[in-house]
């Protein structure tokens, strides 16, 4: 929800406090959208930072300077130019409006003080930020709006500046003198009298000045009703009891009883519904701050970092989609040669055949029938010649077809395993990428494809074809398509250098309830090094049954495993898995054993392995009620 008037009337009063009397001592900007103006008031340091990016547009005090900086557009060296050393005298907000008016007073070029405003315009995708002259007229804009976006409002160097239209609305500071109506000798406001067919919640945002849809939606939760009824649904009882929590929240407001705080969907703190400066009812998950500007700087970095997070998982989800669908394609490849290679045994047959009956064959034939002496209940075989050739090219035909055909399925095995190995190992990184929290658990997946991730658009035609080559020196093509595929050149048998500058991510970390370790893998390198280089060889080893999920390890140090930790530790491995996402809150399977009980798979990716004399829990996908670690 962008910043609303009543927020932005309490916010005004919030900067006021701090950083009235402040001198200008820096201008940094972030983006081409948000510049940090920089403060020093009694010996501290002040950050303003206003954005007028449509999607994130706000104002608020920080104490940090962006982490990335850009060089100074034309607009922002003009706030340098102008208002350096400038000393903020106050700071203004047109009543309940969502603009801030910053006068500043500054020496001009003759050494004579005059001031100058800079106003921020905080109102989503119509947000701006002007510098003005001392007589009212616009020195520049950081987004230029000319006539041919607006006419009645131009926002361009050298035009007066004119202010947003009015929206004509109700003042709630007019409610006790101008809008006293009564019915049963008691208070009801006129508007909610209407005909209109409109939702409450709607018509409160259109006729109150200031007020948000968050706000509005809260009002009528309070009241105890339907958002979808019409203020001409409602009975007396209603009318009067949504009257009642109207003025009681405008009491509040006048009174400025702030509550600052961060609304979230639910207990666990992940889904973040809002931020608002008064206490609401409708989403009582929250985080209370003291000051707002607190709140609305750690809502926003929130937002942004979530916004980062789901481009960046919708970008390594696209990522392996693209490597399945490689795999699948290598996979069909791998199985049309194992099919073609199965065809060996007749080739030789064919060979054998024609070797004992050579006399029998004419010169130019296209076919031979011979008496099949390997397979009794097969008397005759019609057996394929090429014309061009002579009885004994034909014969040395089918010896080569069965030494590469056999050759050939030899191969395929090998890669149609490697596939299925790939296949789980892909299975595993979507698992991983489901059961990702933060940035960190996508900078690990990120990682791990990077280092193993990586196919050719080659790698998915001539594997078989080319080892095939290698090994008989004959085309590795289909007939009839000689020389379609290349080999490529073969590659070095040197070891890839390992990357020690890869940063190395730490793992979850649980504590079960009677105090034992667990750690969590974030990727499939992970899960391999927490396996087979953080633990020792008597600490129990946790993994969903016959599914994707992460290695889940039990620390002993030495110690024998309640029962209590072996359930929790359980959960844990439960709920890092594939099955948690369809488990529809059922229990689920969950295999322990030993790390020494646990091997990796012979050329298989990181993350999978084997394991034995395993023992079986049923329990439900959660975590520990303790404190994540």
């Amino acid at each position: 929800m962008p910043l609303d008037g009543i927020s932005a009337h309490f916010l005004t009063q919030d900067l006021n406090r701090q950083l009235q009397g402040a001198r200008l001592q820096q201008v940094v900007q972030e983006d081409k959208n948000t510049i940090f103006l920089g403060f020093r008031q009694q010996q501290q340091n002040l950050q303003l930072a206003i954005s007028i990016d449509p999607a994130r547009s706000f104002v608020y005090l920080t104490h940090k300077y962006p982490a990335q900086r850009q060089d100074l557009s034309s607009f922002g060296r003009l706030l340098r130019q102008q208002l350096m050393g400038a000393e903020l005298i106050r700071c203004e907000n047109p009543i309940w409006e969502r603009i801030f008016i910053f006068h500043f007073r500054a020496l001009n070029e003759i050494g004579d003080w005059e001031e100058r405003n800079l106003i921020a315009e905080i109102m989503g995708k119509h947000s701006n930020l002007v510098l003005l002259r001392p007589n009212g007229v616009i020195h520049d804009a950081l987004r230029h709006i000319d006539h041919s976006v607006n006419r009645f409002r131009e926002i361009m160097p050298a035009r007066p500046y004119v202010a947003p239209p009015s929206q004509d609305k109700i003042d709630i500071k007019d409610f006790q003198e101008d809008l006293p109506d009564y019915l049963d000798g008691k208070l009801v406001f006129p508007f909610l009298r209407t005909k209109a067919a409109i939702e409450i919640s709607r018509l409160l945002v259109k006729t109150l000045a200031g007020w948000s849809p968050l706000l509005a939606q809260d009002q009528v939760y309070r009241a105890g009703l339907d958002d979808k009824l019409h203020p001409s649904d409602l009975t007396t009882e209603q009318l009067l009891r949504l009257s009642q929590v109207i003025a009681k929240t405008c009491s509040r407001i006048l009174e400025a009883k702030l509550e600052p705080a961060i609304y979230y969907q639910d207990a666990s703190h992940k889904q973040i519904v809002d931020f608002y400066s008064l206490p609401l009812a409708i989403y009582p998950e929250r985080q209370t701050f003291k000051q707002l500007s607190t709140c609305y700087e750690t809502y926003y970095n929130l937002k942004l970092t979530q916004s980062i997070f789901a481009a960046r998982h919708q970008a390594l989800n696209s990522k392996l989609d693209r490597l399945a669908r490689q795999n699948q394609r290598k996979r069909g490849l791998h199985e049309e040669d194992l099919a073609e290679g199965s065809q060996s045994e007749l080739y030789k047959l064919y060979g054998d055949l024609l070797q004992a009956k050579i006399y029998q064959i004419a010169p130019k034939a296209t076919e031979v029938e011979v008496e099949n002496y390997y397979d009794p209940d097969t008397a005759w075989v019609t057996i394929p010649l090429d014309p061009s050739r002579s009885p004994a090219q034909n014969i040395d035909n089918y010896y080569r077809k069965y030494r590469k055909a056999k050759e050939k399925h030899k191969i395929a095995q090998e890669f149609l395993h490697q596939d299925e190995l790939n296949e789980a190992w892909l299975a595993n990184l979507y698992s991983l990428l489901d059961q990702a929290e933060d940035l960190s658990d996508l900078e690990a997946i990120s990682d791990e494809l990077s280092e193993l991730g990586s196919t050719s658009k080659k790698e998915l035609i001539t594997e078989v074809e080319q080892k095939a080559s290698q090994a008989n020196r004959l085309n590795p093509g289909k007939p009839g398509k000689k020389g379609k595929y290349k080999a490529r050149p073969q590659q070095s048998k040197q070891k890839k250098k390992v990357d020690t500058q890869r940063p190395v991510h730490d793992f979850r970390k649980f504590t079960t309830s009677d105090g034992f370790q667990v750690r969590v893998g974030r990727n499939n390198i992970e899960n391999d090094r927490l396996t087979f280089r953080k633990s020792r060889k008597d600490d129990l080893w946790f993994h969903v049954k016959n599914q994707p999920g992460s290695h889940t390890v039990l620390h002993l140090e030495g110690q024998e495993a309640s029962e209590e930790a072996i359930l929790e530790t359980a959960a844990i491995a439960a709920y890092y898995s594939s099955a948690n996402k369809f488990s529809m809150g059922a229990k689920v399977e969950v295999d322990y054993c030993p790390i020494k009980n646990v091997r990796k798979i012979p050329g298989a990716k990181p993350g999978l392995v084997n394991y034995q004399d395993y023992s079986t829990l049923l329990v439900e996908a959660k975590l520990p009620d303790n404190t994540r670690g």
